[in-house]
């Protein structure tokens, strides 16, 4: 099925766990690995040109809107090097914050990043951590731009402005960094970059 879907031009996309990588990742062009990150998974998976998606890592939950911009933020992107984050935005029925999980364990207690609401959906704190990562994601991602397309600079202070900036990302740790220092020194340095341009 995979060898017609890429003769039409498509893409292939699956869902499963870390086997997908030592067994699927000549197919299949995406996955969404259930489960513990492992960014040994990640690389193998862009060394044959895919993605990787993390499922349930964690569930939606309306707790911890500062794990959840951690976790689907600098932590995946930065430690673990995957590509993105899937999990369930909006659900209608299944499962209900306000009453036990059917299966009993809790771990789809909240399991939608946002409830369904007449004429639009009600974001929960989930979804504000998760866009707050994403955010994140976007300054830096713009930083290692503004570096990249300057380290080969005449002007020795964009070069060395350039270098530092792209040292300053590789140094940082995903899992222990201050967030909000993190953001804050990231626009620092785009100003920077961007007015000695």
């Amino acid at each position: 099925q995979a060898e017609v879907a890429h003769r039409l031009g498509w893409k292939v996309f699956a869902h499963g766990g870390k086997p997908n990588a030592n067994f699927a990742s000549d197919v299949q062009d995406m996955n969404s690995a259930a489960g513990n990150m492992n960014r040994q998974t990640a690389e193998k998976w862009h060394a044959g040109g895919g993605s990787i998606f993390s499922y349930c890592m964690p569930f939606p939950s309306s707790e911890n809107p500062a794990m959840h911009r951690r976790w689907n933020g600098l932590w995946r992107y930065k430690t673990f090097r995957y590509d993105g984050s899937m999990q369930h935005g909006l659900v209608i029925s299944m499962y209900d914050e306000f009453r036990d999980d059917p299966g009993g364990d809790g771990n789809y207690r909240n399991f939608c990043n946002c409830y369904p609401m007449q004429g639009g959906a009600l974001m929960k704190l989930c979804w504000e951590g998760t866009r707050e990562g994403y955010d994140d994601i976007r300054y830096l991602t713009r930083l290692t731009q503004l570096a990249q397309a300057n380290l080969d600079s005449k002007d020795p202070a964009l070069l060395r402005e350039a270098k530092r900036a792209m040292l300053w990302i590789e140094k940082i740790d995903g899992r222990y960094t201050d967030l909000d220092a993190l953001r804050a020194g990231t626009a620092e340095r785009i100003l920077l970059l961007q007015d000695q341009i």
